[in-house]
């Protein structure tokens, strides 16, 4: 069995609550709506878990579970994980200076951890073909497995490089069902990728992020993100044009439960809308 794995509390699909199997139980308590669930299986808690399914997420280390998304990701360390992020996030007025996954849930002893654990398992199935057809297979697998139609790549963390992309393009190959975003500040890498007569899986969006609070792109070929800073927590800078703007960021007047999350909205996933724009938090 994986040591450190992560759970979370469900209610109506939306993850209100991470932890460990035991804080996770006791948040439930007394509350017969919620589920708990395995973050890195997709399993309920008290299913048995084969072992092929243990073996599949040992080969990439299990899922993470933003509160927002619809369905799962997988995230690594921030910083360490994000080669352009790692150099922006000291740079007064760029996105990853005022970095969101350093914030919430994130700092958090056991999200660390499996975040630590996904990107050793990454680094290490990159060596070999062994490794890296294991790690494909096993995210394949259990993606399908979820019957959540939406993936986003990278919650926390970003392209390594171009063998990197390769295999998460060999996992959209292999999932045609699935609709898999990858938000990204790796444009050279992806630009070297198209410019060599890549060609992106049609279930795949690469939405390039913009680097500066503020700043709009045009990626040629490809859709883009921006962040605005309308209250002022930074430079208050904000994008003249935004186009889509998102409305888990936007809408502060939602009710609780629903405020900060995508409900029924999948811009992000989308080749047809060109930016999406989020209000920095």
């Amino acid at each position: 069995m994986l040591e450190g794995r992560q759970y979370a509390v469900v209610q109506n699909d939306e993850v209100v609550f991470v932890g460990t199997q035991a804080a996770c139980e006791k948040f439930r308590k007394g509350r017969s709506s919620f589920t708990v669930v395995s973050v890195d299986t997709g399993t309920l808690v008290g299913d048995k878990i084969n072992e092929d399914a243990e073996k599949d997420v040992r080969a990439f280390g299990g899922f993470s579970k933003p509160s927002k998304m619809p369905g799962s990701s997988i995230g690594y360390p921030a910083k360490k994980a994000c080669p352009l992020g790692k150099k922006l996030c000291d740079v007064p007025g760029s996105v990853c200076s005022q970095c969101y996954a350093q914030k919430g849930l994130y700092p958090f002893p056991v999200v660390r951890a499996a975040q630590d654990r996904r990107y050793h398992k990454l680094k290490s199935a990159m060596r070999t073909g062994a490794g890296e057809e294991r790690w494909i297979n096993g995210i394949s697998t259990r993606i399908q497995a979820m019957h959540i139609p939406w993936f986003r790549w990278h919650d926390s963390g970003d392209l390594q490089n171009m063998q990197h992309l390769m295999m998460i393009f060999e996992v959209a190959n292999r999932t045609p069902k699935m609709r898999h975003w990858i938000p990204t500040k790796e444009l050279v890498l992806v630009r070297k990728f198209l410019e060599n007569d890549g060609r992106i899986p049609d279930n795949v969006n690469i939405r390039i992020s913009a680097p500066m609070i503020g700043q709009r792109i045009t990626p040629e070929g490809l859709t883009a993100s921006s962040v605005s800073d309308p209250q002022g927590k930074d430079n208050g800078k904000v994008v003249a044009d935004p186009g889509f703007q998102c409305p888990a960021t936007y809408e502060h007047d939602r009710p609780k439960k629903t405020k900060g999350r995508c409900m029924d909205c999948r811009a992000c996933w989308e080749r047809s809308v060109p930016n999406v724009d989020y209000e920095l938090h």
